[in-house]
């Protein structure tokens, strides 16, 4: 070995002692585990600590691809109506699971008034468009009743739609 790659192997040897050196003086030890990143893969799921990030999961859980994330935040006593037409909560996650596999571009759902109270159940407008790639949109607004439940998750109980063209039934083929 020559001169030369000694001296560099040495300077690249003190640079990397110098600054593992200098990241465990700020407080980061490099060889301790981190806090991992809260998962972002398609069947990940995120509960919803409040009222107001029910409709952003459902949503999210749509447009994202993931399933999952949208039936977590429907309640098992879930109940709709749709022009006046009941539907259960199977009906209702066998349509979000179709959406998923229609691959939607976008899926937009969001309070048209945040909901207020401190209660354990609130109720509001909920204004959502969904937009397939091929260009198909449906949108519409919905009545939605959200409750908290006994482990403090937020979850979607109540849905009530108008009989209109091109509401959510419409989108997910019917109920």
């Amino acid at each position: 070995m020559d001169m030369v790659t000694r001296r560099r192997r040495r300077a690249l040897g003190a640079a990397l002692l110098a600054a593992l050196g200098s990241a465990s003086f700020a407080g980061c030890d490099p060889f301790e585990p981190s806090e991992p990143e809260p998962p972002t893969v398609a069947g990940s799921v995120r509960a919803a600590s409040s009222a107001s990030e029910v409709p952003v999961l459902l949503g999210r859980g749509l447009s994202e691809g993931n399933a999952l994330q949208a039936v977590a935040v429907v309640d098992p006593a879930f109940g709709g109506l749709s022009g006046g037409v009941p539907f259960s909560r199977q009906d209702f996650v066998t349509c979000l699971e179709r959406l998923v596999k229609r691959g939607l571009d976008t899926a937009r759902v969001s309070w048209t008034s945040p909901p207020s109270g401190a209660s354990d159940s609130v109720s509001g407008d909920v204004d959502w468009m969904l937009v397939e790639s091929g260009g198909a949109r449906w949108q519409g607004r919905a009545t939605w009743g959200v409750v908290r439940g006994e482990s403090a998750e937020w979850t979607l109980a109540r849905w009530s739609e108008p009989a209109t063209s091109g509401n959510w039934s419409d989108a997910c083929g019917g109920f």
